[in-house]
């Protein structure tokens, strides 16, 4: 993932990713983007662009509640049509935050149906299914063919307790 923190000699915060890539050597190990909504001037964006042309980064992301910005603030926009022209997804951190700082306000899923309309070319995720508006994040999937969602940190909390618990329901158990 990337950090928040940009330069113009690392427009997508992802100098740290690529570092431990490369510590790693792992073979499909790639960094994502940052989608910086007050960074698209046209320099910055041409910076991203030589990036990308690089191939290396997978995907973008959007900090939304984290950044104060709705998913359709026009800092996105130039972002969007270079995820449509390199075939890369924009992901939104949708939902629930982990700081006190954060506005959830802003990582409703209900939001990205917008820009998924207006966007139509560019694929977008909603990280973390939208945790805890799952229904309107299924809704948005259900009716945009270019949005999906991931189930990262939907289950949070101790592995041991969650593996009992799943064998206690298949062995009918129950709760």
């Amino acid at each position: 993932m990337p950090r928040c923190e940009i330069s113009d000699k690392d427009p997508l915060g992802i100098r740290e990713t690529l570092a431990i890539a490369e510590l790693v050597r792992g073979p499909k190990l790639h960094p994502i983007g940052l989608a910086h909504p007050e960074r698209f001037d046209r320099d910055h964006m041409d910076r991203v662009e030589e990036v990308l042309k690089l191939g290396k980064v997978k995907a973008l992301k959007a900090y939304l509640g984290y950044l104060h910005y709705e998913p359709f603030s026009p800092g996105y926009r130039l972002y969007f049509m270079l995820a449509a022209k390199y075939k890369i997804p924009v992901i939104f951190h949708c939902g629930d935050t982990y700081s006190r700082t954060a506005k959830v306000k802003y990582a409703h899923p209900l939001k990205i149906d917008e820009v998924a309309v207006d966007y139509p070319d560019t694929r977008f995720v909603l990280a973390h299914f939208g945790n805890p508006w799952l229904q309107d994040a299924a809704q948005v999937i259900y009716k945009n063919k270019n949005v999906w969602a991931d189930l990262s940190a939907i289950l949070i909390g101790d592995a041991k307790a969650f593996v009992n618990d799943i064998v206690r329901e298949l062995s009918g158990g129950g709760h």
